[in-house]
């Protein structure tokens, strides 16, 4: 509302927001964190877009949404709510997309990797909540560890994202969606079909 007293158009919406989660899909409260995810990674994205919506069209604008690279990729395990979400706001920008080309709106996905964020000490704290309270997985758990702090300990240039973000905004023909940050190892893993994923991942649980 206060945006509406200070101009009548928008040349773009960046919605940049997030909740992630650890957690087993089948102990403690997860359905109620995918519930949560969902409400702040799609739905808020969903009603930012709808709420300003009349302002970008006025100004002949674009819609950036920044997904993920959880949203491109395989889900690992004990990353369900997290990926889902990402998924589902990958799904709804591809929708919006092909419904605001009618309107001569572009609507652009931003898909980023690893950056510096509070995520990243939240994770910890929720894999460390989540090996307290298994009833399954407390030799597992202990396994996995490493590579997630392998994957978490990547810390990418924030400017880097900063220039993709502003190309985005400013070019006249911007592309479809924009990744940022995902390391080779994770692009070439995407290629292996389903049962490779799923053998690579029963190999590194016997790791440790």
């Amino acid at each position: 509302e206060q945006v509406g007293t200070h101009t009548g158009q928008l040349w773009a919406v960046v919605n940049f927001a997030g909740l992630t989660a650890f957690c087993s899909m089948v102990e403690g409260d997860c359905v109620n964190k995918a519930e949560s995810l969902l409400a702040v990674n799609v739905l808020g994205m969903a009603r930012v877009n709808r709420f300003f919506f009349d302002l970008v069209q006025a100004g002949g604008g674009r819609i950036i949404n920044c997904t993920s690279e959880a949203g491109w990729m395989a889900p690992p395990p004990f990353a369900a709510p997290y990926y889902l979400s990402k998924h589902a706001a990958e799904a709804y920008s591809d929708s919006l997309r092909r419904e605001l080309l009618y309107l001569g709106i572009p609507v652009i996905k931003i898909q980023p990797g690893p950056y510096e964020t509070r995520m990243t000490q939240s994770v910890e704290d929720m894999y460390r909540q989540t090996l307290a309270n298994t009833r399954f997985y407390s030799r597992l758990l202990p396994r996995v560890k490493p590579f997630m702090d392998r994957e978490l300990k990547k810390k990418n240039d924030p400017e880097d994202l900063a220039r993709i973000v502003s190309k985005a905004i400013e070019a006249p023909h911007p592309r479809l969606q924009y990744r940022a940050g995902t390391s080779l190892l994770l692009r070439l893993f995407q290629l292996l079909p389903d049962r490779g994923v799923d053998a690579v991942y029963r190999i590194l649980g016997r790791c440790g």
